[in-house]
Protein backbone atom coordinates (compact mmCIF):
# COMPACT_ATOMS: atom_id res chain seq x y z
CA UNK A 1 0.00 0.00 0.00
CA UNK A 2 3.06 2.43 1.18
CA UNK A 3 4.28 1.71 -2.62
CA UNK A 4 1.15 3.02 -4.38
CA UNK A 5 0.85 5.80 -2.18
CA UNK A 6 4.88 6.49 -3.33
CA UNK A 7 3.52 5.84 -6.75
CA UNK A 8 0.46 8.40 -6.98
CA UNK A 9 2.16 11.04 -5.22
CA UNK A 10 5.71 11.05 -7.55
CA UNK A 11 4.30 10.03 -10.68
CA UNK A 12 0.70 10.82 -11.16
CA UNK A 13 1.66 12.89 -14.20
CA UNK A 14 3.18 10.23 -16.36
CA UNK A 15 1.24 10.02 -19.20
CA UNK A 16 -0.34 6.46 -20.01
CA UNK A 17 -1.44 4.70 -23.19
CA UNK A 18 -3.53 2.11 -22.16
CA UNK A 19 -4.00 -0.92 -24.93
CA UNK A 20 -6.85 -3.56 -24.41
CA UNK A 21 -9.34 -4.95 -26.53
CA UNK A 22 -11.86 -4.86 -24.45
CA UNK A 23 -13.14 -3.10 -20.65
CA UNK A 24 -10.99 -4.34 -17.41
CA UNK A 25 -10.65 -3.61 -14.21
CA UNK A 26 -7.67 -2.85 -14.98
CA UNK A 27 -8.28 0.26 -16.11
CA UNK A 28 -10.26 1.73 -13.10
CA UNK A 29 -6.79 0.72 -11.51
CA UNK A 30 -4.87 3.03 -13.88
CA UNK A 31 -7.26 5.63 -13.37
CA UNK A 32 -6.31 6.18 -9.77
CA UNK A 33 -2.92 6.08 -9.99
CA UNK A 34 -2.10 7.92 -13.17
CA UNK A 35 -3.96 11.22 -13.65
CA UNK A 36 -3.45 10.99 -17.63
CA UNK A 37 -4.69 7.61 -18.91
CA UNK A 38 -5.64 7.30 -22.71
CA UNK A 39 -6.86 3.96 -24.47
CA UNK A 40 -7.31 2.02 -27.85
CA UNK A 41 -8.88 -1.13 -28.35
CA UNK A 42 -6.25 -2.78 -30.52
CA UNK A 43 -2.30 -1.96 -31.88
CA UNK A 44 -4.03 0.24 -35.35
CA UNK A 45 -5.72 2.84 -32.94
CA UNK A 46 -3.02 2.96 -30.36
CA UNK A 47 0.11 3.28 -33.23
CA UNK A 48 -2.27 6.32 -34.25
CA UNK A 49 -2.46 7.91 -30.83
CA UNK A 50 0.73 7.52 -30.39
CA UNK A 51 1.74 9.20 -33.68
CA UNK A 52 -0.43 12.23 -32.78
CA UNK A 53 0.77 12.38 -28.93
CA UNK A 54 3.64 12.04 -26.46
CA UNK A 55 3.17 9.32 -23.80
CA UNK A 56 5.75 8.34 -21.31
CA UNK A 57 4.48 4.50 -20.69
CA UNK A 58 2.22 2.15 -22.80
CA UNK A 59 0.93 -0.99 -21.46
CA UNK A 60 -0.40 -3.16 -23.86
CA UNK A 61 -2.33 -6.42 -23.96
CA UNK A 62 -0.56 -9.31 -26.29
CA UNK A 63 -3.84 -10.99 -27.59
CA UNK A 64 -6.08 -8.00 -30.21
CA UNK A 65 -7.56 -8.02 -33.05
CA UNK A 66 -6.43 -6.39 -36.45
CA UNK A 67 -2.85 -5.61 -34.78
CA UNK A 68 -1.62 -7.76 -31.72
CA UNK A 69 0.36 -5.87 -28.74
CA UNK A 70 3.64 -7.78 -30.21
CA UNK A 71 3.30 -5.98 -33.74
CA UNK A 72 2.56 -2.74 -31.81
CA UNK A 73 5.81 -2.59 -29.88
CA UNK A 74 7.79 -4.13 -33.55
CA UNK A 75 6.27 -0.76 -35.05
CA UNK A 76 7.09 1.67 -32.30
CA UNK A 77 10.71 0.24 -31.73
CA UNK A 78 10.92 1.87 -35.07
CA UNK A 79 9.97 5.60 -34.08
CA UNK A 80 12.83 8.32 -32.97
CA UNK A 81 11.34 8.54 -29.09
CA UNK A 82 10.69 4.94 -27.62
CA UNK A 83 8.19 5.36 -24.01
CA UNK A 84 8.41 2.91 -21.48
CA UNK A 85 6.45 -0.33 -22.79
CA UNK A 86 4.78 -3.15 -20.51
CA UNK A 87 3.17 -6.33 -22.10
CA UNK A 88 0.09 -8.09 -20.55
CA UNK A 89 0.29 -11.74 -21.05
CA UNK A 90 -2.90 -14.29 -20.72
CA UNK A 91 -1.94 -17.88 -18.59
CA UNK A 92 -1.20 -20.40 -21.58
CA UNK A 93 0.56 -17.51 -23.84
CA UNK A 94 4.24 -18.78 -22.70
CA UNK A 95 5.13 -18.82 -26.35
CA UNK A 96 3.70 -15.38 -26.91
CA UNK A 97 5.47 -14.31 -23.72
CA UNK A 98 8.72 -15.57 -25.05
CA UNK A 99 8.65 -13.20 -28.12
CA UNK A 100 7.58 -10.36 -25.89
CA UNK A 101 11.04 -10.39 -24.05
CA UNK A 102 12.99 -10.62 -27.14
CA UNK A 103 11.51 -7.13 -27.91
CA UNK A 104 13.18 -5.78 -24.84
CA UNK A 105 9.91 -4.45 -22.89
CA UNK A 106 10.24 -2.51 -20.02
CA UNK A 107 8.43 -5.00 -17.89
CA UNK A 108 6.15 -8.01 -18.22
CA UNK A 109 2.35 -9.13 -16.29
CA UNK A 110 0.76 -12.22 -16.65
CA UNK A 111 -3.05 -12.43 -16.01
CA UNK A 112 -4.30 -12.52 -13.25
CA UNK A 113 -2.65 -9.86 -11.97
CA UNK A 114 -1.61 -9.82 -8.77
CA UNK A 115 -1.98 -6.17 -7.17
CA UNK A 116 1.59 -6.40 -5.47
CA UNK A 117 2.93 -7.57 -8.53
CA UNK A 118 1.25 -4.41 -10.61
CA UNK A 119 2.81 -2.03 -7.98
CA UNK A 120 5.88 -3.63 -8.01
CA UNK A 121 6.32 -3.39 -12.03
CA UNK A 122 4.71 0.23 -12.24
CA UNK A 123 6.70 2.20 -9.49
CA UNK A 124 9.95 0.27 -11.25
CA UNK A 125 8.79 1.79 -14.88
CA UNK A 126 7.83 4.92 -13.00
CA UNK A 127 11.21 5.18 -11.08
CA UNK A 128 13.28 5.03 -14.49
CA UNK A 129 10.68 8.21 -16.37
CA UNK A 130 11.00 9.98 -13.29
CA UNK A 131 14.55 9.51 -13.83
CA UNK A 132 15.45 10.04 -17.47
CA UNK A 133 12.84 13.50 -16.94
CA UNK A 134 15.03 14.39 -14.60
CA UNK A 135 18.12 14.22 -16.77
CA UNK A 136 16.83 15.03 -19.74
CA UNK A 137 15.22 18.55 -17.99
CA UNK A 138 18.71 19.15 -16.43
CA UNK A 139 20.08 18.52 -20.00
CA UNK A 140 18.45 20.77 -21.36
CA UNK A 141 19.06 23.29 -18.52
CA UNK A 142 22.83 22.55 -19.04
CA UNK A 143 22.45 23.17 -22.85
CA UNK A 144 20.34 26.58 -22.26
CA UNK A 145 23.29 27.52 -19.92
CA UNK A 146 26.12 26.57 -22.11
CA UNK A 147 24.38 28.46 -25.28
CA UNK A 148 23.90 31.51 -22.68
CA UNK A 149 27.65 31.61 -21.59
CA UNK A 150 28.87 30.65 -25.28
CA UNK A 151 26.89 33.91 -26.41
CA UNK A 152 27.97 35.61 -23.75
CA UNK A 153 31.97 34.66 -24.14
CA UNK A 154 31.13 35.12 -28.02
CA UNK A 155 30.29 38.87 -27.11
CA UNK A 156 33.12 39.56 -25.43
CA UNK A 157 35.75 38.09 -27.85
CA UNK A 158 33.76 40.18 -30.40
CA UNK A 159 33.24 43.63 -28.40
CA UNK A 160 35.65 46.05 -27.09
CA UNK A 161 35.78 46.72 -23.34
CA UNK A 162 36.05 50.41 -23.66
CA UNK A 163 33.64 51.37 -26.02
CA UNK A 164 31.27 48.74 -26.43
CA UNK A 165 31.49 48.79 -30.02
CA UNK A 166 32.42 45.45 -32.18
CA UNK A 167 36.39 44.98 -32.10
CA UNK A 168 38.83 44.16 -34.78
CA UNK A 169 38.54 40.37 -34.73
CA UNK A 170 34.76 41.10 -35.58
CA UNK A 171 35.67 43.31 -38.53
CA UNK A 172 37.77 40.77 -39.78
CA UNK A 173 35.38 38.04 -39.30
CA UNK A 174 33.02 39.90 -41.36
CA UNK A 175 35.77 41.24 -43.94
CA UNK A 176 36.14 37.22 -44.70
CA UNK A 177 32.88 37.31 -46.18
CA UNK A 178 33.75 37.87 -49.98
CA UNK A 179 31.01 40.18 -50.65
CA UNK A 180 32.02 43.73 -52.34
CA UNK A 181 32.60 46.23 -49.40
CA UNK A 182 33.29 49.64 -47.81
CA UNK A 183 35.60 50.92 -45.03
CA UNK A 184 35.94 54.06 -43.81
CA UNK A 185 38.77 54.02 -41.71
CA UNK A 186 38.60 56.76 -39.34
CA UNK A 187 41.52 58.05 -37.19
CA UNK A 188 40.88 60.68 -34.81
CA UNK A 189 43.46 63.47 -35.39
CA UNK A 190 45.40 64.53 -32.27
CA UNK A 191 44.34 62.61 -30.03
CA UNK A 192 47.69 62.03 -28.16
CA UNK A 193 48.04 65.91 -27.91
CA UNK A 194 44.36 65.32 -26.39
CA UNK A 195 45.97 62.16 -24.35
CA UNK A 196 48.75 64.22 -22.82
CA UNK A 197 46.78 67.07 -22.21
CA UNK A 198 43.86 65.86 -20.32
CA UNK A 199 45.41 62.44 -19.14
CA UNK A 200 44.64 58.55 -19.90
CA UNK A 201 41.86 58.71 -17.79
CA UNK A 202 39.74 61.53 -19.40
CA UNK A 203 40.90 60.55 -22.47
CA UNK A 204 39.11 57.19 -22.19
CA UNK A 205 36.35 58.48 -21.23
CA UNK A 206 36.77 61.11 -24.41
CA UNK A 207 36.98 58.03 -26.37
CA UNK A 208 33.68 56.49 -24.96
CA UNK A 209 31.96 59.49 -25.87
CA UNK A 210 33.06 59.65 -29.47
CA UNK A 211 32.04 56.31 -29.93
CA UNK A 212 28.67 57.07 -28.39
CA UNK A 213 28.88 60.02 -30.46
CA UNK A 214 29.88 58.10 -33.96
CA UNK A 215 27.29 55.61 -33.44
CA UNK A 216 24.56 58.15 -33.32
CA UNK A 217 25.64 58.65 -37.06
CA UNK A 218 25.06 55.54 -38.32
CA UNK A 219 23.11 54.84 -41.38
CA UNK A 220 20.79 51.82 -42.07
CA UNK A 221 23.74 49.79 -44.17
CA UNK A 222 26.78 50.46 -41.95
CA UNK A 223 28.63 48.71 -38.80
CA UNK A 224 30.39 50.75 -36.57
CA UNK A 225 34.17 49.05 -35.36
CA UNK A 226 36.87 50.19 -32.66
CA UNK A 227 39.90 49.13 -33.60
CA UNK A 228 42.00 50.51 -30.82
CA UNK A 229 44.06 53.51 -29.66
CA UNK A 230 42.27 56.68 -32.05
CA UNK A 231 40.64 54.33 -34.99
CA UNK A 232 37.60 53.80 -35.75
CA UNK A 233 35.98 52.13 -38.53
CA UNK A 234 32.69 51.83 -40.51
CA UNK A 235 31.90 49.29 -42.73
CA UNK A 236 29.35 49.84 -45.33
CA UNK A 237 27.17 47.35 -47.75
CA UNK A 238 25.50 47.97 -51.16
CA UNK A 239 26.63 51.84 -50.99
CA UNK A 240 28.87 53.29 -54.04
CA UNK A 241 31.95 55.27 -53.68
CA UNK A 242 30.61 58.97 -54.34
CA UNK A 243 27.71 58.24 -51.15
CA UNK A 244 30.41 56.54 -48.85
CA UNK A 245 32.44 60.14 -49.49
CA UNK A 246 29.75 62.20 -48.83
CA UNK A 247 29.05 59.96 -45.98
CA UNK A 248 32.70 60.89 -44.83
CA UNK A 249 32.03 64.63 -45.03
CA UNK A 250 29.13 64.19 -43.23
CA UNK A 251 31.09 62.59 -40.44
CA UNK A 252 33.72 65.21 -40.67
CA UNK A 253 31.15 68.22 -40.71
CA UNK A 254 29.34 66.50 -37.08
CA UNK A 255 32.67 65.99 -35.61
CA UNK A 256 34.10 69.20 -36.10
CA UNK A 257 30.97 70.82 -34.33
CA UNK A 258 30.96 67.82 -31.52
CA UNK A 259 32.30 69.22 -28.47
CA UNK A 260 33.33 67.30 -25.05
CA UNK A 261 33.50 68.70 -21.79
CA UNK A 262 35.76 67.45 -18.79
CA UNK A 263 36.87 69.15 -15.79
CA UNK A 264 38.08 72.17 -17.25
CA UNK A 265 38.82 71.03 -20.71
CA UNK A 266 36.75 71.69 -23.82
CA UNK A 267 37.32 69.00 -26.64
CA UNK A 268 36.99 69.50 -29.83
CA UNK A 269 38.25 67.17 -32.58
CA UNK A 270 38.54 66.52 -36.20
CA UNK A 271 38.92 63.34 -38.33
CA UNK A 272 40.91 61.70 -40.94
CA UNK A 273 39.41 59.28 -42.83
CA UNK A 274 40.99 56.68 -45.66
CA UNK A 275 37.83 55.18 -48.09
CA UNK A 276 38.53 52.37 -49.89
CA UNK A 277 35.94 49.69 -52.30
CA UNK A 278 36.78 46.23 -52.58
CA UNK A 279 36.22 42.54 -51.66
CA UNK A 280 39.94 42.04 -51.31
CA UNK A 281 42.80 43.58 -48.93
CA UNK A 282 40.34 46.26 -47.60
CA UNK A 283 41.60 46.90 -44.14
CA UNK A 284 45.13 46.94 -45.63
CA UNK A 285 44.32 49.24 -48.29
CA UNK A 286 41.94 51.33 -46.40
CA UNK A 287 45.05 52.02 -43.82
CA UNK A 288 46.72 53.67 -46.75
CA UNK A 289 44.32 55.41 -47.86
CA UNK A 290 44.27 56.69 -44.45
CA UNK A 291 48.21 57.84 -44.82
CA UNK A 292 47.27 59.79 -47.90
CA UNK A 293 44.36 61.26 -46.39
CA UNK A 294 46.53 62.62 -43.37
CA UNK A 295 49.79 63.38 -45.74
CA UNK A 296 46.98 66.27 -46.73
CA UNK A 297 46.26 67.52 -43.58
CA UNK A 298 43.86 66.93 -39.93
CA UNK A 299 40.42 66.53 -41.59
CA UNK A 300 40.75 65.34 -44.32
CA UNK A 301 39.70 62.30 -46.84
CA UNK A 302 41.29 60.06 -49.18
CA UNK A 303 39.79 57.27 -52.03
CA UNK A 304 41.99 54.30 -52.18
CA UNK A 305 43.84 53.98 -55.76
CA UNK A 306 46.40 51.80 -57.20
CA UNK A 307 48.18 55.15 -57.89
CA UNK A 308 48.73 56.06 -54.79
CA UNK A 309 52.36 57.15 -53.47
CA UNK A 310 52.49 54.49 -50.33
CA UNK A 311 50.59 51.82 -52.37
CA UNK A 312 53.65 51.90 -55.19
CA UNK A 313 55.95 52.22 -51.80
CA UNK A 314 54.76 49.17 -50.18
CA UNK A 315 54.40 47.12 -54.17
CA UNK A 316 57.74 48.15 -54.52
CA UNK A 317 59.04 46.76 -51.19
CA UNK A 318 57.20 43.59 -51.56
CA UNK A 319 58.92 43.16 -54.74
CA UNK A 320 62.37 44.00 -53.78
CA UNK A 321 62.78 42.26 -50.42
CA UNK A 322 62.38 38.54 -51.62
CA UNK A 323 65.84 39.73 -53.69
CA UNK A 324 67.33 41.36 -50.72
CA UNK A 325 66.85 38.14 -48.24
CA UNK A 326 68.21 36.00 -51.27
CA UNK A 327 71.36 38.08 -51.33
CA UNK A 328 71.87 38.21 -47.67
CA UNK A 329 71.37 34.46 -47.88
CA UNK A 330 74.13 34.17 -50.21
CA UNK A 331 76.73 36.83 -49.07
CA UNK A 332 76.22 38.70 -52.07
CA UNK A 333 75.52 42.09 -50.05
CA UNK A 334 79.28 43.88 -48.76
CA UNK A 335 79.98 46.80 -46.99
CA UNK A 336 82.12 49.63 -49.50
CA UNK A 337 83.78 52.53 -47.75
CA UNK A 338 83.41 56.15 -49.65
CA UNK A 339 85.93 58.82 -49.17
CA UNK A 340 83.93 61.82 -48.55
CA UNK A 341 86.74 64.66 -50.30
CA UNK A 342 86.61 68.26 -49.22
CA UNK A 343 86.73 70.09 -53.45
CA UNK A 344 88.16 73.20 -51.47
CA UNK A 345 90.98 71.56 -49.61
CA UNK A 346 91.06 68.06 -51.88
CA UNK A 347 91.57 66.38 -48.54
CA UNK A 348 89.34 63.61 -47.32
CA UNK A 349 87.31 64.60 -44.21
CA UNK A 350 85.33 61.39 -43.73
CA UNK A 351 84.13 57.90 -44.98
CA UNK A 352 80.19 56.94 -45.61
CA UNK A 353 79.27 53.25 -45.55
CA UNK A 354 77.49 51.96 -47.84
CA UNK A 355 76.14 48.05 -48.23
CA UNK A 356 76.06 46.98 -51.90
CA UNK A 357 75.01 44.02 -53.46
CA UNK A 358 77.46 42.41 -56.07
CA UNK A 359 76.75 40.05 -59.10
Amino acid sequence: MQDLKNLINKYKDIKVLYVRDKKEQMLNIFDRIFTSVDTAVDGIEALRMYKSKSYDLIITDINMPRMNGLELVEKIRQERTIPKIIIISAEGESKLLVESIKLDADGYLVKPIVIAELQHVLLKIAYLIGTENSLSASKQELAQEVEHQTAKLANQLMSDDLTGLLNRKALQIALKRNKEKIILLLNIDNFDAINTTVGYTNADKFLQHIAHFLKSKLIKTAHLYYLGVDEFTYLLNSVDVQKAQEYALFLQQELKNYEYIIEDFHIKSSASIGIVKGSEHLLENSYIALKEARLKGANSTYIFNSDSYYYTMQSKVKEFMPLLREAIAKRYIVPYFQPIVNNQTKKIEKYESLARIVD
